[in-house]
């Protein structure tokens, strides 16, 4: 029995090649129907094997699955014990694999899939391998190059005459036709042929597009319209990039393959299934969780939906495996991220997380804001492995707000800021001015330093007490000019700032200083032995980020 894999590399390059949202949905429902409907299809037309003879005991598809079938469409459904009767091991995340019966029928495939990825999605590099499952090893390796999946064109070498117009949507590339006055190339072309496809589920009360967001859209169409852009999804407000990934799951995967011995075909299946009903158990309860949250956040109440008439707030990038990728208003950011979390923490065996928040204006080029989410993303995963074997695995979070055109590293600017070292009597003190990344829940997070019977109201060491604490102070009208007063105070290090903080209006210390409001007595905890840390700058930035997303709106609309 011959074993064909294909990887497919660099997703994101191929989903966000171009800056628009349409061109970014469209590229995420080629990508998604391409994997899940075009490469099974050619695999059951080529032959592939059977694989109901081996007891690999793999799960069928789930009926509360979001993620529903088209009518008349087989191979909607995420069904793998159905898929493997077609000889499919695997079809998401960025994988295939498929069992056929002889090296023949197998080379036949690759060489059909190759021709099909080349066709359907142009720029995206793949590698396909074929392993000989007798033989123990793989037989064949092809690797098809970037420079075969694109065709490469310098835009200086292009002579000002229509039919060698540069793709406006890519900005590179020959332009081979118009989309509404547009010179676009096929690839573009393509995207946004399949972003008219994906949105016209709003007509029919069903999905018309066979990728998982596709699948997902008809049970959140009462959310509103479909956003034409990012600018229409954020109105006059800030948005929002939330990046999700799944804590350790290369560990638990490492697990499995070690917990089978293979020494034959019938073995070496046994652990791939084992495998894929993991992965499967991952993405429905991603599915689950975000789709779930998503609802919770948007929909009406009593039957009215939230934004009827009006554009949608949010709109959904990437939902594949234990990834997500999203965008939405700034000021729902925040929320959404703990109802996706607890919605996990709820279902059995789900992943704990690691989150990215990028801030920013939706001006801002999207490839620097998603770079920067996923540079936030591993910085809390980070933190995760840091938790590990101390505490229960947690969920984890880092943000960040960027209020200029443009962001650098905020990693090494903290390292410069935020950073304090003195010398006192007792000895060199350092105090930190900001906590993250932190915990999202507060199970996980703990106050340090305090008793269990001093932990009450808001836990403002992870991202649940404070967002319940900014809350507190929103619905208690603070003035932002004395709560933004006590942040470049820290600066000044731990004992003046104390000072400080006890000089501020009776009023704010009253509100900050209530357990049951905020719980804020004193500015600083110590987390170590000379150790200090403050949750003052995280608390204020996630009580500006709403005032953020209403900057420019009249008066009487933000209040």
């Amino acid at each position: 029995m011959i074993l064909v894999e294909i990887k497919l590399r660099r997703i994101q390059g191929f989903l966000f090649a171009s800056p628009k949202l349409r061109d970014m949905v469209g590229a995420n429902v080629m990508l998604g129907e391409a994997i899940r409907l075009g490469l099974t299809r050619k695999a059951i037309r080529h032959g592939s094997a059977d694989l109901s003879a081996f007891d690999l005991q793999l799960p069928g598809a789930d009926p509360e699955d979001p993620a529903r079938p088209r009518a008349g469409e087989e191979f909607d459904s995420d069904d793998p014990a159905a898929l493997a009767r077609y000889g499919i091991l695997a079809r998401e995340g960025g994988h295939f694999r498929a069992c056929f019966p002889d090296l023949s029928t197998a080379q036949a495939f690759c060489s059909d899939a190759q021709s099909f990825l080349l066709s359907q999605l142009p720029g995206l590099r793949f590698t396909i391998h074929w392993r000989d499952l007798a033989a123990g090893q793989f037989a064949h390796d092809q690797k098809v190059p970037f420079d075969e999946a694109v065709d490469h064109v310098q835009e200086d070498a292009i002579i000002a005459a229509p039919m060698f117009a540069v793709c406006s949507g890519l900005g590179s590339g020959r332009a081979v036709d118009t989309y509404r006055n547009e010179p676009v190339s096929d690839g573009v072309l393509n995207r946004r042929q399949a972003y008219e496809d994906f949105r016209n589920f709003g007509e029919r009360a069903a999905a018309t597009t066979g990728d998982v967001i596709g699948l997902m859209e008809p049970g959140l169409r009462e959310h509103g319209c479909l956003p034409k852009d990012l600018k229409a999804l954020c109105g006059r407000e800030y948005m929002a990039v939330i990046h999700a990934d799944g804590n350790s799951i290369g560990n638990a995967v490492k697990q499995i393959i070690d917990r089978h011995i293979v020494n034959d075909d019938a073995s070496f299946l046994t652990r791939e299934a084992a495998v894929e009903k993991f992965f499967f158990e991952n993405r429905l309860a991603f599915r689950k969780a975000v789709n779930t949250a998503l609802k919770g956040r948007f929909a009406g109440k009593d039957g009215d939906p939230k934004t009827e008439g009006r554009t949608r707030p949010y709109q959904l990038l990437m939902l594949g495996g234990d990834d997500l990728l999203m965008v939405c208003r700034a000021r729902d950011a925040m929320r959404l991220v703990l109802e996706i979390t607890q919605e996990l923490k709820k279902l059995s065996g789900a992943p704990t997380i690691g989150v990215g928040v990028a801030i920013a204006s939706p001006n801002v080029p999207f490839h620097h804001l998603n770079g920067l989410a996923e540079t936030l993303t591993a910085s809390a995963k980070r933190l995760y492995r840091c938790l590990e074997g101390v505490r229960r695995p947690a969920s984890v979070i880092d943000w960040h707000v960027e209020t200029g055109s443009w962001s650098n590293d905020p990693l090494a600017q903290r390292r410069r800021h935020h950073l304090i070292v003195s010398e006192t009597p007792d000895g060199r003190e350092h105090c930190v001015t900001i906590q993250r990344p932190i915990p999202i829940l507060p199970d996980a997070a703990g106050r340090q330093g305090q008793g269990e019977a001093e932990q009450v109201g808001p836990d403002l060491s992870c991202l649940n007490g404070l967002v319940d604490a900014a809350a507190e102070l929103h619905a208690h009208r603070v003035a932002r000019s004395q709560l933004r007063a006590l942040v470049p105070a820290l600066g000044r290090g731990r004992r003046l700032s104390t000072f400080t903080y006890r000089d501020a209006p009776s009023d704010l210390l009253k509100i900050l200083g209530d357990t049951a409001k905020v719980g804020l007595q004193e500015p600083w905890r110590q987390s170590a032995p000379g150790c200090w840390i403050t949750p003052i700058p995280d608390l204020v930035e996630i009580f500006e980020i709403d005032r953020l997303a209403t900057a420019g709106r009249p008066t009487a609309e933000a209040s």
